[in-house]
């Protein structure tokens, strides 16, 4: 009999080795199988057998009472923690696209997945399919029917209609179906984990109708903070939206680059929420939330890899030297189904030919004296740009707030809290000896994987204050980060270019196409669907689906209407935000700085020649510079 078996396999829950079969399925990394060493299916079938076998019937155990009745003031503490993210959303809703940075791959991944999911079972892999290649799946629904999407969704009706009744049998069943459809499979879209790439699926619609190839990641990541407060939290910690937790969402979604990330199609904001939910679970049920908290980073985890380094932490937070046999076999259970699926992945990731991968990144520890004070030094700089003015002073408090609440809180707590600074600290450590990551120092990117094992202490003082005094605390945080979130609205209010370098020295870079090409197009002199040549002013920039542009050599202007191409985009650099100084006494730190600046002195003489061929001239002028000409030869 396994230790903990405390009622009928027929009645067991079996929501560990469900949890890692989930997992593997939404890391991609079970449909790599097929190409794998036979060893790793039985690596995971072992997990999967083992947790079944030792801890059939998994519950949080968290005694909590059932949750308030839902009402009005739930929704109302809801909209103005969001408020700021989704104003961004919207007033951002037709924006241009930013070029440079991830922002391209992770669009491009959304849609290659997207083509993988809805092609035929055990198909061939297209390495690169188009827009073009999804639109074409779809508009035959007929070939639909013997989709991978439509396959696992039919797995999953029939296990939750077995598991109704026989348990084991529907645990059986998920399992047999879904490892042996992955020993058929030989996926390669595993840069990174699928998770976010699975979640945009249906957002993928939208996008669609609209013909705006960032919509979908966009919404997927808005509804990550709504699904916290309306799905995830209500089911996993028993609230609603409450004050309790209104000074940490504040703290958060009221900060600009926090508000910039989750209205991207960066990867990170689904696991900052799981993540979230880790720390609270700790917070609310102390040791016997550990278990629950090393699942939520296995989750997380699926999304991203560095979230896994906080996985030994929440172990840890779970005291494995004082509990009992049981209860130790119960932690350590869900630390290793929560484990398993992330090296699985990875082993998948290393089993990709490297040139199957349109990019890739691995890990190279290196550090030195040097190199230390250069990252604090630098890290110091852009903190300054991310925590500016009354922002900054939350910051220090937050972090004070997490150090006196170390000191005062009782043993159970504390110990929460010191595995929460751990987790942060092992996290910012990975960034500070890998040496790609060096030249990035203090991008705020890395630190969000930190921020909420960081706000921990934050959390637990909402939580332990009473219900007067944490609306004041909520005031307050609003109030100081109410300068934060207007800089987000007002550059997403503000011309495409005040979105330059808002994320690092060198990305993103924004110009005003839409705009330009919609102003020509009002006008009657640029044709639906007529091509346009622009200059590439940086190597990241790409031809987007549907507008009709094509880009020539880097470096290259074309500021002349020809017969050949009688409508001709130039595009310029305008520095800003992090990078305003480079125009003017900084040295660029690279070439592409040195192209940019090269493109800029020419804009006078490109204005007076798109004027002199071109029949319509439409400029854009943003803080004085001009920024994009779009010359028609009609």
């Amino acid at each position: 009999m396994p230790p903990s078996l405390e009622r009928p396999l027929s009645r067991a829950n079996f929501a560990l080795p469900l949890f890692c079969l989930g997992a593997v399925v939404a890391n991609q990394s079970v449909f790599r199988l097929g190409a794998m060493s036979p060893l790793w299916t039985g690596a995971l079938l072992l997990t999967i057998g083992v947790a079944a076998w030792l801890l059939p019937d998994f519950a949080a155990r968290t005694g909590a009472s059932d949750r308030q009745p839902f009402g009005p003031a739930n929704l109302l503490i809801a909209l103005i923690a969001l408020a700021p993210l989704l104003a961004d959303l919207g007033i951002g809703w037709n924006r241009d696209f930013p070029f440079s940075g991830d922002t391209w791959f992770h669009v491009g991944q959304s849609y290659r997945m997207a083509f993988w999911w809805l092609s035929p079972v055990a198909s061939p892999v297209v390495k690169v399919p188009t827009l073009d290649d999804v639109r074409g799946l779809v508009s035959h629904p007929s070939s639909l029917l013997v989709s991978r999407v439509v396959a696992l969704s039919i797995i999953g009706i029939v296990t939750a209609l077995l598991y109704r009744r026989w348990r084991l049998p529907a645990l059986v069943f998920a399992v047999a179906a879904i490892v042996s459809w992955g020993c058929f499979e030989a996926t390669i879209f595993l840069r990174y984990p699928g998770a976010r790439y699975l979640i945009d699926l249906p957002f993928l619609g939208p996008a669609f109708a609209l013909n705006d190839i960032e919509l979908g990641g966009r919404l997927s990541n808005v509804a990550a903070p709504i699904c916290w407060l309306f799905i995830l939290r209500p089911w996993l910690i028993r609230r609603w939206p409450d004050i309790r937790i209104l000074p940490v969402a504040l703290l958060l979604f009221w900060q600009k680059d926090v508000i910039y990330y989750f209205d991207s199609v960066y990867l990170e904001p689904w696991g900052v929420i799981l993540s979230l939910l880790a720390i609270e679970s700790l917070l609310e049920y102390g040791r016997d939330g550990a278990p629950l908290a090393c699942l939520l980073i296995g989750a997380a985890a699926t999304v991203k890899e560095p979230f896994i380094l906080a996985l030994p932490m929440m172990w840890l937070a779970g005291a494995p030297w004082r509990t009992k046999s049981q209860e130790f076999i119960r932690l350590s259970a869900a630390a290793v189904v929560a484990g398993v699926p992330f090296v699985l992945y990875y082993a998948a990731r290393k089993n990709v030919p490297f040139a199957d991968m349109e990019t890739n990144r691995t890990v190279h520890l290196a550090f030195s004296s040097h190199a230390s004070e250069r990252f604090a030094a630098e890290f110091s700089k852009q903190m300054t740009y991310a925590f500016p003015g009354t922002s900054g002073a939350l910051a220090i408090a937050v972090l004070v707030c997490l150090l006196a609440m170390l000191w005062r809180a009782n043993s159970e707590r504390r110990l929460a809290l010191a595995c929460a600074l751990g987790a942060a600290l092992l996290i910012a450590l990975m960034f500070m000896v890998d040496a790609a990551s060096l030249r990035w120092a203090g991008y705020f990117r890395f630190l969000m994987y930190s921020l909420p094992f960081l706000a921990s202490g934050f959390m637990l003082l909402s939580r332990e204050i009473n219900a007067r005094w944490c609306l004041a605390l909520a005031a307050v945080a609003a109030v100081l980060q109410a300068p934060s979130a207007y800089t987000a609205l007002a550059l997403s209010a503000g011309p495409a270019s005040g979105r330059n370098f808002v994320e690092h020295y060198d990305a993103p870079l924004v110009f005003p196409i839409k705009s330009l090409t919609a102003e020509a197009r009002r006008a009657g002199t640029l044709p639906s669907g007529a091509p346009i040549l622009a200059n590439t002013i940086d190597n990241t920039q790409r031809s987007l689906p549907g507008s009709g542009i094509t880009y020539g050599p880097v470096g290259e202007l074309y500021c002349t209407c020809a017969a050949d191409h009688p409508n001709v985009l130039a595009l310029f650099i305008r520095f800003t935000n992090m990078s305003a100084s480079l125009a003017t006494h900084e040295q660029p730190p690279g070439s592409r700085f040195a192209i940019w600046q090269k493109t800029d002195a020419q804009r006078p003489e490109c204005l007076a020649e798109l004027k002199r061929t071109c029949g319509h001239v439409f400029t854009r002028f943003e803080a004085g510079e001009l920024v994009g000409a779009l010359g028609t030869a009609r």
